[in-house]
């Protein structure tokens, strides 16, 4: 694998971003192609080391934590040179990435802390200001070796279980339905709907047990925020929320959609998901065929880099294909780590569903200050 010059890796930036180009110019496309998977690869021993920390760091915190970690997709990188005009290929600093799921909100913060005494880390906090579509998590980019003196940012992603369903949810309905709300683009009302979702978990999530209790009592737990909760600025979120969610699920029957997505996936050697070896899997998603392949790769990480630019070829021309290269690695598990490529859904649809199931057994006569939400 030869190296290349940062010109060179900006250059190949610029070319993929180019509509159609790997039909209008195959030569381009392939060489641009082979700067980015090399220059993808680059980051994987800088990304190593991070996880190592994050998962040192982030078992001493919740031992029930999930670490993942990914070298960003093709497609998710030509989106994102895309939406920021000036960019660079070369300074795109979340090629590599790594996150830890914890159990609430306050382990969080104290991953974090934990994280930002053993190194220096830029810090966004996406948790205390949100995102405009509603995402929630803390991101930290350092600076790991990458040998011969040199360093490339690493971004490790620090979230709650909720939030973290809320995420892939929305890469579901992305990869699904092709709205690209991660995007901030789609629909009004499917950006409505996961604004007010990921609004609701935030105010609900102090719920003692939150996410270990089964729906039905965790639906009576929210009936009763909206009852008692003794800040009535709160209150009127939580129960708005809640009925955003109701009626935007009534109008466009987004939970039975959800479903369908998981159930219709048929999952081929589902085996390998299971076996516990440190590499790599490569998955293809056949959007149309409601296919998802799993793949264990053999022979290190540069045999699975190459089948995974020639996989991510093949979906740059075709439609509804969609290919990612994960870690066999991960704590915590395969399909935990990463539910969004098995379209599952589960712990977002227990919390909106008992949301939802909180409002429509709420007696609107109890509550004297919001009568207005129900006419």
């Amino acid at each position: 694998m030869s190296d290349y010059t940062g010109k060179q890796i900006s250059r190949a930036g610029d070319a993929l971003i180019k509509e159609n180009i790997a039909e209008a110019d195959p030569k381009a496309f392939e060489e641009a192609m082979g700067i980015l998977s090399y220059w993808r690869a680059k980051h994987e021993e800088p990304l190593s080391q991070a996880v190592k920390l994050l998962t040192e760091s982030a078992q001493k915190v919740d031992p029930k934590a999930v670490v993942a970690k990914r070298l960003k997709r093709t497609a998710s990188i030509v989106s994102k040179l895309r939406r920021f005009s000036g960019m660079k290929l070369k300074n795109m600093q979340d090629i590599g990435g790594c996150r830890a799921i914890l159990s609430n909100e306050k382990r969080v913060r104290k991953l974090v802390r934990e994280l930002k005494r053993k190194a220096n880390f830029r810090v966004r906090d996406y948790i205390t200001e949100p995102k405009e579509d509603g995402y929630r998590s803390i991101h930290l980019i350092g600076d790991f070796s990458a040998g011969r003196g040199n360093v490339m940012p690493i971004e490790l992603q620090v979230r709650t279980d909720a939030q973290h369903s809320w995420a892939t949810a929305v890469e579901i309905i992305d990869l699904f339905t092709g709205q690209a709300i991660k995007s901030n683009q789609g629909s009004d009302e499917w950006r409505q709907f996961f604004r007010s979702a990921s609004e609701q978990f935030s105010l609900i999530e102090g719920i003692s047990l939150y996410n270990q209790i089964d729906p039905n009592l965790l639906a009576q737990k929210i009936y009763l925020r909206f009852r008692d909760e003794a800040n009535p600025e709160r209150q009127e979120l939580i129960t708005k929320n809640a009925a955003n969610l109701h009626n935007l699920n009534t109008k466009l029957g987004i939970l039975d959609r959800f479903g369908a997505y998981a159930g219709s996936l048929k999952v081929a050697d589902a085996h390998a998901s299971k076996q516990a070896v440190s590499g790599y899997m490569l998955l293809e998603i056949d959007i149309p065929k409601k296919k998802l392949s799993v793949n264990l790769m053999t022979g290190g990480f540069s045999a699975a880099a190459n089948a995974y630019l020639e996989a991510e070829k093949r979906a740059a021309i075709s439609d509804g294909l969609v290919v990612a290269l994960i870690s066999t690695d991960s704590v915590g598990g395969i399909k935990e780590a990463y539910p969004n490529y098995f379209a599952d859904s589960t712990l977002f649809l227990k919390y909106v569903s008992a949301s939802i199931a909180a409002y429509r057994s709420y007696d609107p006569a109890l509550s004297r200050v919001f009568k207005w939400i129900w006419g």
